[in-house]
Formats: C-alpha cells, structure tokens, sequence
C-alpha cells in the first residue's frame, strides 16, 4: 500500500465505494461539505494534503489522503471495515 491514497484507493481499503468514503470523510470532519476538500482538522493532523492537478486546460485541487487515516477512521468508527453499512 502506498503512503498517499486517493479517495478511491482509500475506499478500496474499506472495501467501499468512493462515494460511500466521501461520506465518512464527511461524517468524520475530515472533508468538507460544500469544497470536498480535506478540512483543516484533517491537515493540521497530517491525514491529508490537498494538491493541484491539471485537467484539460485548468488546474484543479484534489485531496490526497495519507494511510494514517485508515487507523484513524477505525479508531473513530470502534468498528471493523463493516462499517460502510452503516452510512449506505
């Protein structure tokens, strides 16, 4: 595993779609609602950096999440990866 993740790669680590983690992230305070970018709770905490990318002809932000958040989500959830049930 590598120690950057996309929200989709995140989300094959719970065995999840990526809408499914958005939602989590969400749920959890680590993305926000409105931008979808991580919040500053998840950057001050090292779980996510947010970087630019380029699409077509403009630049666009996405997050990129460390695999520290995979312990962390767990930690949060006091459940095992079934969690998703829960949110789906």
């Amino acid at each position: 595993m590598s120690s950057k993740l996309t929200q989709t790669e995140l989300a094959t680590e719970f065995g999840i779609s990526s809408i499914a983690m958005g939602k989590k992230l969400i749920e959890l305070k680590l993305r926000d609602t409105k931008t979808k970018l991580a919040t500053q709770y998840a950057l001050d905490n090292h779980f996510a950096k947010i970087v630019n990318y380029q699409k077509g002809s403009e630049i666009a932000k996405m997050n990129v999440w460390y695999s520290n958040i995979i312990e962390h989500i767990q930690r949060k959830t006091k459940k095992d990866f079934n969690f998703c049930a829960d949110i789906l």
